[in-house]
């Protein structure tokens, strides 16, 4: 197999200007050596009026090509990856805080009930027990009231209700067994729960 013939570098095959002086010269004819310059970049620029082919580097689509294969999709990755990152970690956050509130519930569910709520039940109780146990006695109002101050102290504990409504319903009931129905047995016991009540009330609000 004859060996492959070595392709001649483009540069050396382009003539000089002294190439074209020194051609001129031996058709018996002078050229400036500026319009010899001209002559030989003018080929280079249009190779193909020599018969030569036109070598003007990187075309503008492969420069364009280059561009988004070295900077705009190493861009567009790590955007890509800063955008997962983010993902990622309000995904570890919204878990970590739902685990915190089971957390919480739990530890809640072990101590049981608030205070208060506590309080306001049991003075619900025993206005119910107070008429059972003086059926002489109309207690139907104050039994209303004990119950709606059972239902606010739980929409306190729940945090669908402030501390002053209990306060706003527990002074009817002192009232009424200061003033009307002091001689009840069991009326001291009721006023001494609204008592504690209202402290506990007190440091919610505080």
């Amino acid at each position: 197999m004859p060996p492959s013939k070595k392709e001649p570098d483009r540069a050396a095959a382009q003539p000089s200007p002294a190439d074209y002086q020194q051609a001129a010269a031996r058709d018996g004819g002078a050229v400036p050596y500026g319009q010899a310059a001209a002559q030989a970049v003018g080929q280079v620029i249009d190779p193909a009026a020599a018969g030569g082919d036109a070598d003007a580097g990187a075309t503008i689509e492969q420069i364009r090509q280059q561009v988004t294969r070295d900077v705009l999709l190493p861009m567009e990755t790590r955007i890509e990856q800063m955008m997962a990152d983010a993902r990622a970690a309000q995904e570890a956050m919204a878990a970590q805080i739902a685990q915190l509130q089971g957390q919480l519930a739990g530890a809640q569910a072990q101590l049981g009930d608030p205070a208060h709520q506590l309080y306001a039940e049991s003075v619900a109780n025993r206005v119910r027990s107070l008429q059972a146990a003086h059926p002489q006695a109309d207690l139907s109002g104050p039994i209303r009231t004990a119950d709606g101050l059972a239902q606010a102290a739980r929409d306190v504990a729940a945090g669908t209700a402030t501390a002053d409504t209990l306060a706003r319903l527990a002074a009817p009931l002192e009232r009424h067994f200061t003033a009307v129905a002091p001689h009840l047995e069991g009326a001291a016991t009721v006023l001494a729960e609204l008592g504690h009540l209202a402290d506990e009330a007190a440091k919610i609000a505080a």
